[in-house]
């Protein structure tokens, strides 16, 4: 399930001038106080009767461009690092528009969403940065090999 907070589709209303309504990003669900820059890898969320937990950042890719008009917006939406996230369910249950969210656990990390992202997209020549980020509990095994992958060519550099 793809996450999006409403003060990160703000900040894009005011910098587009234009409204963006829920799903504009793609997102199965909008959030309000979840902003990838205060939700971490790990951290678990109730929703409706549902558990989940976060489990990566969003890459955007072409088709936002499409759906924004833009073709160039993927590159200024990943930089801009107001990307949202992914969940994995612990729990089936339940979920509903309007449901509250509530944060049942909060992950150690100290790193949030956009701590990852910029690692992502910044920490190429940094192997120990990028290992530290392959590390995290929780992280999806995608992104996991990924940092992996960086980490190996970083120190073969």
């Amino acid at each position: 399930m793809y996450v999006y907070d409403r003060s990160d589709a703000a900040y894009w209303e005011q910098r587009l001038g234009r409204p963006l309504g829920p799903g504009a990003f793609g997102e199965n669900l909008t959030v309000e106080g979840f902003a990838s820059s205060n939700v971490r890898v790990g951290d678990r969320f109730r929703i409706g009767t549902a558990l989940v937990e976060v489990s990566q950042p969003r890459v955007p890719c072409y088709k936002l461009g499409i759906h924004m008009g833009d073709e160039r917006f993927p590159i200024e939406f990943a930089r801009a690092n107001r990307v949202g996230f992914y969940l994995r369910v612990i729990e089936t249950g339940a979920v509903a528009a309007g449901d509250a969210v509530e944060r049942t656990s909060t992950a150690a990390t100290p790193l949030t969403i956009a701590d990852l992202m910029s690692a992502f997209l910044t920490a190429r020549n940094d192997a120990a940065r990028l290992e530290a980020v392959a590390a995290l509990p929780g992280l999806s095994e995608v992104w996991r090999s990924e940092f992996n992958e960086m980490a190996v060519a970083a120190r073969q550099r």
